[in-house]
């Protein structure tokens, strides 16, 4: 306190040294210490309190303090969220009761001692109150990062990733956060969260659409994506090394960043900042980005990974499929060939009864031009269809596959050129019904 700290010390006549407070008496200053007693009993009290009362706690023993110093200095001005304003409040108070307390202590005054020795008292265990609730809630922000990334799980895309990390980001108690992706070099901003201010956030994302940013020049993030390491920017307004139009448009006063990397690249760029009168950011928020940050880049890399099995998988099944189907083939193939050879010139379909081998009972029927063309395989299929059958069923029964039995059912359709299934089975019942008023016996039964 210097110079401003001897103005205070008077001589009143009694003796050397007498400290002045308030009205110019010791005892017309001492406030009343008893409800300060007692905040400071719920201070020490069991579990942590809410860095919000904490805070107002301290602001009512500063202005305790303020009438037994009455040095002209307000210590309790600080927003009700700034717990690093109060903490540094209060250990100004003791700086400042310290020093009176020497002096008072030469002088011999037992009141002054008294109420300095108070003051002293109470801003120490305010501030022990206030470092437990802060260490509380950033115990609870630590936690949260892991919730947070168990959060961004969900995320089916890498679009759905980026969309998300600023919503999950906020959660961990910062008030605006941005995503940008590094796309060859090149730093393009993508998404952006602020709770209760959306045009904002769409704006900050145009804004940084409309003007990218190479990671090769001055900028700290070019210093950060090279070093891999979060960063804590203090003054970005007077800085030269900083995105200057995005910093322009949400006027932050200071905020962290934080590389994302997946499979040992920088793929992306997460900023958060919070306002001044929440107490901005810190070295805390900077290394709990980082944090975050670190978990989203192995997010991403989950994401690509789940997105290439994926891709194998489908790629797989084709093949199977693709196999499957050229065995098929190549089984009717044999199968017709041996068809061929056995059945009469003159037969247009072949039916057989079941248990019965198809090539050891040949069956001649009435000529149908359309009937004729189908192959054995093909007439089954329709036969089965006519039963009611599904793909499913057919393909089981002939121990095919259904793309099989699809294939089979698209060369009926076509041979018979009828325009569906219902219209295939139809033509066959009507076979199997009459013909120039006979009744026929169903040429796919013997």
């Amino acid at each position: 306190m210097g110079s401003g700290v001897h103005a205070r010390v008077l001589d009143d006549g009694s003796g050397p040294g007498m400290m002045a407070m308030g009205s110019g008496t010791a005892d017309a200053a001492i406030p009343d210490w008893d409800t300060a007693g007692e905040m400071a009993g719920e201070m020490a009290g069991p579990g942590p309190l809410a860095v919000e009362d904490g805070v107002q706690r301290a602001r009512e023993i500063l202005r305790a303090a303020e009438r037994v110093l009455d040095d002209g200095v307000t210590y309790s001005n600080f927003t009700s969220s700034d717990s690093k304003a109060a903490d540094a409040a209060l250990r100004a108070a003791q700086c400042a009761a310290a020093e009176y307390m020497n002096l008072a202590v030469q002088s011999s005054r037992d009141s002054a001692v008294r109420q300095l020795g108070e003051v002293l008292l109470q801003s120490g265990l305010a501030r022990v109150a206030l470092m437990e609730a802060t260490l509380a809630r950033q115990t609870a922000r630590m936690f949260g990062v892991e919730q947070a990334l168990c959060h961004l799980r969900g995320a089916s895309s890498l679009s759905a990733l980026e969309e998300r990390a600023p919503v999950e980001a906020h959660r961990l108690g910062f008030t605006r956060i941005l995503f940008s992706r590094i796309d060859k070099g090149v730093w393009v901003a993508r998404t952006a969260y602020m709770e209760g201010e959306e045009q904002l956030a769409q704006t900050l994302v145009q804004v940084g659409i409309a003007n990218p940013r190479p990671l090769t020049g001055p900028l700290v993030e070019s210093e950060m994506a090279r070093r891999r390491v979060p960063i804590l920017v203090r003054d970005p307004q007077s800085s030269s090394r900083v995105h200057t139009e995005m910093v322009a448009v949400v006027d932050t006063k200071g905020y962290v960043a934080a590389p994302v990397i997946s499979w040992g690249k920088v793929v992306g760029l997460l900023h958060a900042d919070r306002q001044v009168e929440r107490g901005g950011v810190d070295e805390f928020d900077r290394d709990l980005i980082g944090m975050f940050a670190a978990g989203v880049g192995v997010a991403f890399e989950r994401n690509a990974l789940f997105r290439r099995l994926r891709f194998m998988r489908s790629m797989f099944n084709e093949h199977v499929c693709a196999v499957n189907d050229l065995v098929d083939d190549i089984a009717e193939d044999v199968m017709e060939i041996g068809d061929d050879s056995e059945k009469p010139a003159n037969r247009s379909l072949g039916a057989y009864s079941s248990g019965q081998n198809f090539r050891e009972t040949p069956v001649a029927y009435p000529e149908d031009a359309l009937f004729a063309s189908l192959t054995p395989r093909e007439c089954e299929v329709l036969r089965s269809l006519a039963s009611g059958k599904t793909n499913a069923q057919i393909a089981s029964s002939l121990f095919v596959t259904e793309g099989t039995v699809k294939s089979h059912v698209k060369h009926i359709l076509r041979k018979l050129g009828a325009a569906n299934r219902t219209d295939a089975v139809a033509r066959y019942h009507a076979l199997t019904r009459s013909s120039g008023g006979h009744q026929m016996k169903d040429p796919f039964r013997s």
